[in-house]
């Protein structure tokens, strides 16, 4: 066989193999782990790329400190779309930024930069910092937020953290080898402070189906906001 054919396997075709494999063998769990805590009578499927959970629950807003500032969250006035996430995750986050930029996309297009903001809730208060959080919005997202795009993320001390992941039930738990398990889903809460919508990518929106789900969650959006 030629070298060069022999190279191309093993340096592009292996690891794209591998790492679909990986997908598969992570997306069912988190898909578990972000639904477990849903009151599950209002979970209905939207289509095979998402489900879209009907929610109606006033939330109070809480002082805490982002890469803005210091801020009450919800913001009051917009749409906020919240998600956890954190720097170092070695997965999902990665998707949820992706699904992030696809929806920042249609904001865009739509010109609804104004009414929106999106907010990451940390989830890795003990090893991670605001300027990492800073630093990785800027490298994944700076373009989009030069044009008008508004994403902070959230780190503050843990005890305020965990009140925010039980406000809107994310789970987080810590692993012996410094990763963090955590729910994965998007949350829309309209500009009167109330949970509209929970907004869970399937296995099949999370692998190949991410575009899709940004779609249904710009719909929640629209519809929060009206």
């Amino acid at each position: 066989m030629d070298i060069r054919i022999k190279y191309f396997i093993l340096a592009i075709i292996v690891p794209a193999i591998i790492g679909s494999l990986l997908a598969l063998v992570v997306a069912p769990y988190i898909y578990e782990k972000k639904t477990e805590q849903l009151p599950r009578e209002y979970i209905t499927p939207s289509n095979q790329y998402v489900v879209v959970t009907n929610y109606t629950e006033v939330v109070e807003p809480v002082l805490v400190n982002t890469t803005a500032g210091l801020l009450e969250v919800p913001i009051g006035g917009k749409v906020n779309v919240l998600m956890p996430q954190y720097v170092s995750c070695p997965s999902v986050c990665h998707w949820i930024t992706s699904i992030l930029i696809y929806t920042f996309n249609l904001v865009l297009e739509k010109g609804l930069e104004e009414d929106v903001v999106f907010i990451t809730i940390g989830v890795n208060p003990w090893s991670e910092t605001i300027n990492d959080a800073r630093e990785y919005m800027e490298a994944k997202a700076g373009d989009y937020m030069a044009r008008g795009i508004k994403w902070i993320w959230i780190y503050d001390k843990p005890d305020v953290m965990e009140k925010l992941w039980s406000e809107y039930t994310i789970f987080v738990e810590r692993r012996e080898d410094g990763l963090i398990d955590h729910s994965a889903f998007f949350v829309v809460i309209d500009k009167n402070g109330v949970v509209r919508y929970y907004v869970s990518p399937t296995e099949e929106g999370w692998i190949r189906g991410q575009d899709r789900v940004a779609e249904e969650l710009f719909k929640a959006i629209v519809e929060a906001s009206s």
